[in-house]
């Protein structure tokens, strides 16, 4: 197993901060990096393989930027019967069997990570498997 510390604040001007986070001893994680051309163009989507499809995924942490350092906006649609197709405007984070399992209902095993946008982007993934 691996140890995994997660935190994040949320902060209002001149109001309240609302500290969040976890530590987490997933069985496994996988970790990938995916380059998107622009929509237009050949490339501008890319399978992706994170977990195996036995077990519960835990932790899904995604960060999206074009090459200009911006939020990128992207799409993750999951390799299943009937696909619903989940978008992400620069980043996400969820943590929980359940909370992935609900906004990711098809799993991580194998998705589709696709480009809308008018700039090539970067995808950083990171996934983790069971645990506690």
């Amino acid at each position: 197993m691996v140890q995994v510390s997660v935190s994040a604040s949320v902060a209002i001007a001149d109001g309240p901060v609302l500290p969040v986070g976890t530590e987490l001893d997933p069985e496994s994680y996988t970790f990938t990096s995916v380059a998107l051309a622009e929509a237009a163009a050949a490339g501008h989507q890319q399978e992706v393989s994170l977990l195996p499809t036995a077990g519960a995924a835990v932790l899904l942490a995604v960060r999206a930027r074009t090459q200009s350092g911006k939020r990128a906006a992207v799409t993750f649609t999951p390799a299943t019967d009937a696909p619903t197709p989940l978008p992400i405007d620069g980043e996400l984070l969820v943590w929980g069997a359940g909370a992935v399992a609900s906004v990711l209902p098809g799993g991580l095993g194998s998705l589709t990570v696709s480009n809308g946008g008018s700039e090539p982007v970067r995808v950083d993934i990171l996934a983790c498997l069971g645990g506690s």
